[in-house]
């Protein structure tokens, strides 16, 4: 089998295992600094892979280093930041794995994002005796930050919230899904 042959398999048999986590936590959403659960699973897994993990961090994020078996002293490390909490919102999604907490959703995609980044992290750790770097995986708490500032949603790495107020739930443009980058709003 050739080497994207082996990834792709690779990959799909981590499919399954990231769409029930993705469900899992998109059913226990936690706000900003509330993330306990979510951190709770996130270091878990990557402890379970053989990383080495610091939880804690800003509270309720977590940092999980995986050290390539073929790198030099001094090799380069790059790093996957993925976010993980939720906002204040009312799910109205009728779905099998809708929020079970009243209030609070994961209408951002970082139930997503989390999911994704712990299946890289598997994937790469099954590659740890390949890799030439290390890889820093970020679990960020409160990415979405604390309410709002002057009535306007706050900016967040290249993406900016818009600075109408959004008719539906408190969301960026009036959409479940839309947001603004760099500027370029579809409002």
């Amino acid at each position: 089998m050739s080497a994207s042959d082996q990834l792709k398999s690779d990959i799909d048999e981590l499919v399954p295992d990231m769409v029930a986590l993705r469900r899992d936590l998109h059913e226990h959403p936690e706000l900003a600094f509330e993330e306990v659960r979510t951190s709770g699973i996130v270091a878990q897994r990557l402890h379970s892979l053989g990383l080495q993990v610091q939880a804690g961090v800003a509270q309720t994020g977590v940092v999980g280093l995986l050290r390539g078996g073929a790198s030099q002293p001094g090799a380069k490390t790059i790093a996957i930041r993925a976010d993980m909490d939720a906002l204040p919102i009312h799910e109205l999604n009728e779905i099998d794995y809708r929020s079970t907490v009243d209030g609070k959703m994961h209408a951002c995609g970082h139930d997503g994002h989390t999911s994704i980044a712990l299946a890289v992290a598997a994937l790469l750790s099954k590659r740890q005796a390949e890799l030439t770097g290390n890889v820093k995986f970020l679990f960020q708490p409160a990415e979405e930050g604390r309410g709002q500032t002057n009535g306007k949603r706050r900016s967040h790495g290249g993406r900016r919230w818009c600075d109408r107020p959004a008719p539906h739930e408190q969301l960026p443009c009036g959409s479940r899904r839309r947001t603004c980058w760099r500027g370029l709003c579809q409002c």
